[in-house]
């Protein structure tokens, strides 16, 4: 019968229990706790680890020698510092002075296994006192977070891999997109002065050729020119500052003033608030999406914008012992387009993405990309939703600080 089954097996016999006295009731009690008692210990996924008040070893579970990779005749009788390389053991004696101030807190530190390499755990120590309040020795619940570690430097190498990538990105499109200039511009200029020069002696195919090369490098300029944009949301990026988003919203209607009126588009808006952040940048977002409100627009339908904005608090950090929630605003533009299937919600916001053929809506796709850049770099979110036939919503939601 095991441990478990004779902890919990009833008496069977009462006479024979009847008979025995205290004594041997305190015996068997006593034996029933310490086999209970071993069975937790053994069985613990942590290790523990026990010692005297001279520091050395006197008792280890059978989980602190799997993770130590040594047998307990090899730690019985010996000190915690014989099993750690000069940098832990100076770790452990600082643990140890901390300890001696009455300071008593868990710490990571890493153990050296028989074939030399480490592991690293969290040891959380306590203190043992005798019932004459006399000092007796200390006992610690050691945690293996060897794995957890790796993964973390693992995590670590691949971010500042991606940072390095991304970064590396963004300069060959910036440096792409100036040596692009260049022969773009010969390219358009030498059009010009052909059909200046030459037009009356080209035939029609001739001229629509002519007509066709001058459009492609147009709409090439105005790719490399998005390209330059996306590339200088962070390349090129200002310090964070105090921006009234009214006075940016005032610019961004003032650009837009011939567009608005080629549509006979309404734009209505309630007070915008004034954030932490890149006035450029901002301005940059409210003129793409408001743009793109008035160029999708449906037939025969007078377009109208509508932008609002709220302020509410999110919680920022959440902890065991407390929460700390920051004040954010969420400004929402929604016009009355054509709108989209939502099940393209996440695609319209990637880099040369297009729901639409290029004649019937002019653009690069990375209006939107660019959007969701500057959103980002303002530690923010952006979201869609829409109806087709019905028009779209965009969600931004900044932090006000």
């Amino acid at each position: 019968m095991n441990n478990i089954e004779s902890f919990n097996q009833p008496r069977a016999n009462s006479e024979w229990s009847s008979s025995k006295n205290d004594g041997d009731d305190l015996e068997e009690n006593l034996w029933e706790s310490e086999q209970l008692y071993n069975m937790l210990v053994e069985t613990m996924t942590d290790g523990l680890i026990v010692r005297d008040k001279d520091g050395s070893i006197v008792f280890v579970n059978e989980r602190l020698c799997q993770m130590w990779g040594r047998p307990k005749e090899e730690l019985i009788g010996h000190f915690m510092t014989d099993f750690l390389n000069e940098e832990n053991r100076d770790v452990f004696e600082a643990q140890i002075a901390k300890r001696q101030q009455g300071i008593y807190e868990p710490y990571e530190i890493k153990w050296m296994l028989k074939d030399g390499q480490l592991i690293t755990t969290i040891m959380s120590p306590k203190t043992i006192f005798g019932s004459d309040g006399n000092f007796k020795g200390s006992f610690a619940v050691v945690t293996d977070i060897t794995a957890r570690k790796e993964a973390e430097e693992a995590l670590k190498k691949q971010a500042i891999e991606l940072a390095r990538s991304n970064s590396e990105l963004e300069q060959f499109a910036y440096v792409s997109s100036h040596d692009l200039q260049e022969p773009l511009r010969k390219i358009q200029a030498f059009g010009e002065r052909l059909r200046a020069i030459c037009g009356d002696s080209i035939n029609d195919q001739g001229r629509d050729y002519l007509a066709r090369m001058q459009n492609a490098a147009k709409r090439m300029q105005v790719l490399i020119n998005d390209l330059l944009t996306f590339s200088r949301v962070t390349t090129m990026a200002k310090p964070f500052k105090l921006v009234d988003l009214n006075q940016v919203l005032q610019a961004v209607l003032l650009n837009l003033e011939l567009l608005i009126e080629q549509t006979k588009g309404r734009i209505e808006f309630d007070e915008l608030p004034t954030i932490t952040g890149d006035a450029t940048q901002m301005r940059q977002l409210l003129q793409n999406l408001i743009g793109n409100a008035l160029k999708f627009r449906r037939k025969d339908v007078t377009p109208v914008v509508k932008i609002q904005a709220q302020i509410f608090k999110s919680v920022k950090k959440k902890t065991s012992e407390n929460s700390s929630t920051s004040n954010v605003c969420q400004i929402t533009i929604a016009d009355n387009g054509i709108g989209f299937d939502e099940k393209y919600a996440d695609r319209i916001f990637g880099v040369f993405q297009r729901l639409h053929a290029r004649d019937v809506y002019e653009g690069t796709g990375i209006g939107l990309a660019i959007c969701r850049k500057i959103v980002e770099r303002h530690h923010g979110d952006i979201a869609a939703k829409s109806i087709p036939g019905k028009g779209s919503t965009f969600i931004v939601t900044l932090p006000i600080k």
